[in-house]
């Protein structure tokens, strides 16, 4: 039997580099885990391990109460609306990290919410007290307002001086993998030239306001890529800031710079890395309409 390691099983999620969300169809998940009344978009998945990362809709006055737990970690992000998860109520802007085997009480939404979700394996629900494995308490991030927390700088030395600001949401101690926001000022990264990047583990990234520039596109809110590791990229630019949400697999992320400086390709054509799975739902992009 073929044995897979970490790495390789983090590399069998296609390189997908951009896709504006939007322009995704809605689809009627076929899982357990969902009631047949939500709504996903999958911006990507791991054929081997069954990860994925999607934007679920729920819908006004939707309510699961039946006691369940899921057999996968799960990460959410609140895009829009709120939601309600075992009595901690969260609005847009709202994190939180719920780890394979805890017990959801109820799971309810009064005016419908669109929510970021990362799953790390099979979407299946074991309607039973039970938990399938106990969590790890510290691994447990019940709630995070991004609004009220406290923000630092980016932690890159070559971006301190460009007034970027991080929040960080979850670094796993184990594994490295982390997510964060990332809020770049208007007048951040808008020189006319800036350096690329490499990165020894995947970048995921969903943007949340704002656009970035670079030489695939422009991408605007709701602009996902799922970029394998080592693979050079940019350079980056945006003239109107950009807030987006990132996540590292494989490890913690690191950046390698190049030595020369590149000119920044400014509004340049859509012309996106994306897998045949993408491409038949995708054909311009034309952001049109909300997430």
């Amino acid at each position: 039997m073929r044995v897979l390691t970490k790495q390789k099983l983090i590399m069998s999620r296609p390189h997908i580099e951009f896709i504006q969300s939007q322009n995704l169809r809605w689809q009627i998940p076929s899982t357990t885990y969902c009631k047949k009344n939500l709504k996903l978009k999958v911006l990507s998945v791991d054929d081997n391990t069954n990860a994925s990362t999607n934007i679920i809709h729920y819908p006004a006055n939707y309510s699961d109460s039946q006691n369940y737990c899921i057999a996968t970690d799960e990460e959410i992000f609140v895009l829009q609306g709120q939601l309600l998860i075992n009595g901690i109520e969260y609005a847009e802007g709202d994190y939180a990290y719920l780890p394979i085997g805890l017990n959801r009480e109820i799971t309810a939404s009064k005016y419908g919410a669109k929510v970021l979700t990362f799953f790390e394996g099979v979407i299946t629900k074991h309607r039973e007290k039970k938990q399938t494995k106990k969590p790890y308490k510290n691994n447990v991030i019940k709630h995070i307002s991004s609004h009220k927390e406290e923000w630092s700088s980016s932690t890159d030395p070559k971006l301190i001086s460009k007034n970027i600001r991080r929040l960080e949401l979850r670094s796993d101690p184990l594994t490295g993998d982390a997510t964060w926001l990332l809020d770049i000022n208007q007048n951040g990264m808008s020189d006319s030239t800036n350096r690329l990047e490499t990165h020894p583990v995947v970048e995921e990234c969903f943007v949340l306001s704002g656009e970035l520039h670079m030489p695939m596109g422009v991408l605007t809110k709701g602009a996902y890529f799922w970029r394998p590791a080592g693979i050079q990229h940019g350079p980056v630019g945006t003239r109107k800031g950009a807030l987006a949400i990132f996540r590292s697999k494989g490890g913690p992320l690191t950046t390698t710079w190049s030595k020369e400086k590149h000119e920044i390709q400014w509004n340049q054509p859509y012309k996106p890395i994306l897998p045949n799975t993408l491409k038949k739902h995708v054909t311009m992009n034309k952001k049109v309409g909300t997430l």
